[in-house]
């Protein structure tokens, strides 16, 4: 846990994780969204569908267990997809953390999980640029052991 001990943040972490022993990523190298996060998320994705505006949403963890090893994932991971799948623009969604890297189309949303320098060969690298257009969605182009991936917003 990142927040230092004795502040919110880190009680309410140490709280979730003493009630989800069980679950599979109760661990402390995850994290949560709190609900002053997601209320301001929620905003952001109703201004964005007013103003008919695609998403791209970034996160440090993973949402989707078939992008990433569910050991990996936000804790509260099923509301944040919930949230996001619940605005017809988010279209994308843009993680690390899970350092093997992985990609899931869940719904309408292209979860990609990018790969890490950490994994790549010591001659290698591992990165990405990303082409956007309105007409084809999201192009990864990926350098290294970082996969490429074609994610059409349709």
């Amino acid at each position: 846990m990142a927040w230092p001990h004795g502040t919110p943040n880190h009680d309410a972490a140490h709280a979730w994780l003493e009630a989800h022993k069980d679950a599979p990523n109760a661990k402390p190298w995850n994290g949560g969204i709190s609900s002053t996060q997601l209320t301001w998320l929620r905003a952001e994705l109703a201004a964005a569908e007013q103003a008919n505006q695609w998403v791209v949403a970034f996160g440090h963890i993973p949402l989707s267990p078939h992008s990433a090893s569910t050991h990996h994932l936000v804790y509260n991971a099923d509301e944040v997809r919930q949230t996001l799948e619940s605005c017809p623009r988010v279209r994308w969604y843009f993680a690390g953390h899970y350092h093997r890297g992985g990609y899931a189309k869940v719904g309408p949303i292209h979860h990609v999980t990018g790969e890490a320098l950490l994994e790549a060969p010591s001659d290698s690298t591992a990165y990405a640029i990303v082409d956007v257009s309105d007409e084809h969605g999201l192009t990864v182009h990926g350098f290294g052991s970082f996969k490429s991936h074609s994610l059409p917003h349709q």
